[in-house]
């Protein structure tokens, strides 16, 4: 096979964009910042002043999709994250992750609280949105069930005081646990309470915020509540935090950034800026807000912006009309314009939950406002299927004649769609799959096949279509706990975990392990390249080409930084490879 390594790989300018950061934590020598393009990590120091303008990403192995909350935990060095996906735990400041192991497998978190003795007990707890409380006692390793006493399992905050007690506040009231979380005791009852953060107050009152307006407020311990909404009615408020001054910090959506230093009776406004999280460390206070991250050294009064991090979750990378295209589900779409500049596409509906670009060059998004067609760029936009109807994930396109022929599915997989005529209309055909998730769906030259993935058994399901949709047969199985199911077009194939099946050029379907470390697979392109078909894979190791349809294989990643690749594309001359942080690399195939 061709050697590849003497190529040079050309840098176009950094995607940098404003991101809302969802979770921030201090550390001994820097903070953290979470956001839906995962963690990124920016060095102060111990007074908390920088010693950089640059952030860096912390995504390697990360298992998370995106980042909801973060907590540090500075006697262990533990680095804990949350999200929609579970738990991961890091041990080197962000630099490697391993996913903790969950009781239920799947919960999506949103808090934590750490024991104040947790350097000798190792326990803490987490909140879930559907599956009550989380409590570890072995570092954050395994997770198990805390729910017992627990009415709604849907918990919003956390606060743990100095001993065993904790509080929990839940959709229908707020719960006091006083043996670190093992049993729960309802304190409070009030339907859709909506509480977003709770905080001690020096002289032992708690204080916890009320999303429609106001505080509630508790002078005995959590026992009995009563609603403080003094100067601040019809004031929607998001975070908390008492900083190391003793002085409050409030954030709301309609006043900024407020402060009190008489324990809340009065505010003063000192940020104009949404804020949705706090955090006080390195003898400064953190503020994310809707862009990034902004700090305070004088203890809240004044604020000012840190560089933008690196948590937009820009993922996807495409070739659109010759050039990059990004794409994210709440980022939208960057677009490489010929003039050398990222241009970020304003008119997206945001979740994005797919995007494809069919063989006339028509470009195709779809969002919870459903399904739609762009045939300049996306510049503008016209509704094909309106709501939930038109929100797939997965499009595949099969040329036919002049026009195509497409096919889209929706993640959950109970819902798949068919058009006949290049996109026009769209008619719905019958999914089989039952209640399992869609995980890929792929048009060939003469069959649809599709790939759906059991979470709790760990399973990949291929099934097989050869009339287009209409009947399909259920396939090779396979157990794996990697949940990525690459496909390809030309040649046809995919991937269960690190294993590949192709289809050759005889007809026949082989199954192949790409190289000998590959690790599991996220992405496969092909292109022809001088006469030959090229066959690209990432995988969690690097980059793996074949040119004789997987006979033999070769790294060719020599130059790139393997733990921050996102995705890759290519043409039929050169190579792209979308870096964490919105970088992108180009290089002749």
């Amino acid at each position: 096979m061709e050697a590849t390594t003497e190529k040079v790989w050309h840098q176009l300018p950094p995607v940098i964009l404003p991101s809302p950061v969802f979770a921030v934590t201090a550390g001994r020598d820097g903070i953290w910042a979470g956001g839906a393009g995962g963690v990124a990590w920016f060095p102060t120091t111990g007074n908390g002043s920088q010693t950089s303008e640059t952030w860096q990403s912390r995504i390697s192995g990360l298992p998370l999709s995106s980042v909801t909350t973060l907590t540090y935990i500075d006697s262990d060095n533990l680095l804990l994250a949350g999200g929609v996906e579970g738990i991961a735990r890091s041990r080197d400041g962000g630099r490697s992750w391993q996913l903790a192991n969950l009781e239920d497998g799947v919960a999506a978190v949103i808090a934590f609280a750490v024991s104040p003795h947790f350097a000798e007990d190792q326990t803490a707890i987490a909140a879930t949105l559907a599956n009550g409380v989380l409590r570890t006692d072995d570092g954050g390793r395994t997770w198990k069930n805390v729910a017992f006493g627990l009415e709604s399992f849907e918990v919003t905050a956390l606060l743990w005081d100095s001993g065993s007690s904790i509080l929990a506040a839940t959709s229908d009231g707020l719960y006091r646990s006083p043996n670190t979380g093992r049993a729960w005791r309802r304190m409070h009852e009030e339907e859709g309470l909506g509480i977003d953060a709770m905080a001690y107050l020096p002289d032992g009152t708690i204080l916890a915020t009320l999303e429609e307006g106001g505080l509630l407020r508790s002078e005995d311990g959590g026992k009995s509540w009563f609603t403080d909404d003094n100067a601040l009615q019809d004031t929607h408020t998001i975070s908390l935090l008492v900083t190391p001054d003793k002085a409050l910090l409030l954030g709301t959506v309609e006043q900024g950034l407020l402060r009190s230093t008489d324990d809340g009776i009065s505010w003063q406004p000192v940020y104009n800026n949404i804020v949705l999280t706090l955090a006080a460390g390195n003898s400064a206070v953190y503020a994310g807000t809707t862009s990034g991250v902004s700090v305070s050294y004088d203890d809240g009064l004044t604020w000012h912006e840190l560089p933008y991090p690196p948590v937009h979750d820009l993922r996807h990378l495409f070739i659109f009309d010759g050039r990059p295209l990004l794409t994210g589900s709440y980022t939208g779409i960057t677009r490489y314009t010929p003039d050398g500049t990222w241009q970020v596409l304003q008119n997206v509906e945001q979740p994005l939950t797919g995007t494809a670009i069919a063989p006339d060059g028509s470009l195709w998004l779809s969002s919870p406002e459903g399904l739609v067609r762009s045939t300049d760029g996306g510049q503008t936009q016209q509704s094909v299927i309106q709501g939930q109807a038109g929100q797939v994930a997965h499009m595949t396109f099969r040329e036919e004649g002049t026009g195509w022929r497409g096919w889209a599915g929706s993640a959950d997989g109970t819902r798949l769609l068919r058009s006949d005529d290049s996109g026009m209309t769209w008619r719905p055909l019958r999914a089989p799959f039952g209640i399992l998730p869609l995980a890929a769906l792929q048009a060939t030259a003469d069959k649809l096949f599709a790939a759906t993935y059991d979470p709790r058994q760990y399973r990949i399901t291929i099934w097989f279509s050869h009339d287009d949709g209409k009947t399909w047969e259920r396939g090779a199985e396979a157990e794996t706990k990697w949940p990525i199911v690459a496909t390809c077009k030309r040649p046809a194939l995919v991937t269960t975990g690190d294993v590949m099946l192709l289809q050759r050029t005889s007809g026949q379907w082989s199954k192949i392990t790409v190289g000998s470390d590959s690790g599991a697979i996220r992405r496969v392109v092909s292109a022809q390249y001088n006469g030959k078909t090229v066959l690209l894979v990432l995988t969690t190791t690097g980059i793996q080409r074949t040119e004789d349809e997987g006979a033999t294989w070769q790294h060719d990643d020599t130059g790139l930084p393997l733990e921050q690749i996102i995705d890759i594309a290519a043409t039929d001359t050169t190579l792209y490879i979308l870096l964490a942080g919105g970088h992108v690399w180009q290089r002749e195939l």
